[in-house]
């Protein structure tokens, strides 16, 4: 993990001083596939139930997950102990990126913790920051959920931020309902039944509940699935602000902004947001939700089956079919069913202080 952090010094009356009011800073997180593969091998599990938490002593970035899968899928979910499995479907590829992979099973049965794969979860906590998750492979498949999202203790209560979700998506792959594509991106937001966080659109406002929530979609095909792996991936950010606005971008690689490169450690500041939002087409803007989303801990995993995907999956866009059903008829586990990590960065909001 690169960390790097600058202090202004204010000056009165030409002479330098301390000044009452806190100087702003610039810390940076920066982790690369390759750090993440060594954490995740070496820092010890905690339970996310517990959270807040202390961060165990010299631990830094992330480890796996063991929880439950609360989706009602067939996930069992591994930690550092699974040697064999971590040995074959984790790995440091291109050098220093990590490959994430789901169990590959010929044929799967409907129960619970059938399917082994891949959960981290950050140690450390966030009330806001500008979140870059860059891969360079999403997961696709019948079945196969893959996610990068960030949730606080006590869901729903602190809210969630779901800034990559796709499900079934294998080429031309769609399932039924009204949330329910594989072709492109949905980023959402959930909160408590009957809270005060909305979405509102033209006027039609939606509440940002903890079931459906409150999405919206990329509407480039190249934001998940087939045409994303195509294309050698993409980076998402997310802007979480004090005031609780949320923005989520995405660029594809040919377009990304020379300060979301892995090695560049210069902050970002309020006009690079203004010219993201202004010029950049993979975009979408929540409404201030003050309420929540604090705490937040990174997660990112592949899930197998669930509520989402186990609304049926097609090949073609026609005859759904139940989705394990489509898994062991098309021999098993998608052998494409595996994230490339490039880096994972991790920015303070550009209002952030010094603490």
């Amino acid at each position: 993990m690169t960390s790097l952090k600058t202090k202004k010094k204010c000056c009165c009356k030409k002479k330098c001083c301390c000044c009452k009011k806190k100087p702003l800073c610039s810390e940076i997180e920066i982790y690369t596939g390759k750090q993440i593969y060594t954490q995740i091998l070496n820092n010890s599990e905690i339970n996310h139930n517990i959270r807040p938490i202390n961060i165990p002593s010299g631990a830094s970035g992330f480890y796996l997950s063991s929880n439950k899968d609360l989706t009602n899928g067939i996930t069992n979910y591994v930690n550092k102990d699974d040697t064999s499995y971590l040995s074959e479907y984790v790995q440091v590829v291109d050098n220093d990126k990590l490959k994430l992979q789901v169990e590959k099973l010929s044929q799967v049965v409907n129960t619970s913790r059938s399917v082994k794969s891949i959960r981290l979860e950050s140690y450390k906590e966030y009330d806001s920051g500008i979140f870059v998750f860059s891969a360079s492979h999403c997961p696709t498949g019948a079945g196969i959920w893959p996610a990068f999202w960030m949730v606080g203790p006590n869901w729903p209560s602190n809210g969630e931020i779901d800034v990559l979700e796709a499900v079934n998506s294998e080429g031309g792959a769609t399932l039924g309902g009204t949330r329910c594509q594989g072709l492109y991106n949905i980023s959402t937001l959930h909160t408590p039944n009957n809270g005060t966080c909305k979405l509102c659109i033209d006027g039609k406002c939606q509440p940002c509940d903890q079931g459906y929530g409150c999405p919206q979609n990329f509407t480039g095909n190249f934001t998940v699935g087939k045409e994303f792996n195509t294309n050698n991936g993409g980076v998402y950010v997310c802007q979480l602000s004090s005031e609780k606005v949320i923005k989520i971008w995405f660029f594809q690689k040919t377009t990304l902004p020379d300060k979301l490169q892995v090695d560049n450690t210069e902050p970002i500041t309020s006009a690079d947001i203004t010219d993201w939002s202004s010029t950049n087409n993979g975009y979408v803007k929540f409404d201030a939700c003050p309420d929540y989303f604090n705490n937040l801990f990174i997660t990112l995993n592949i899930a197998v089956c669930g509520v989402w995907p186990n609304q049926g999956y097609s090949s073609n866009m026609n005859n759904n079919q139940p989705t394990v059903d489509a898994i062991n008829n098309t021999n098993g586990i998608s052998e494409n069913g595996y994230f490339i990590v490039d880096y994972i960065k991790i920015y303070p909001d550009v209002n952030a202080q010094c603490v």
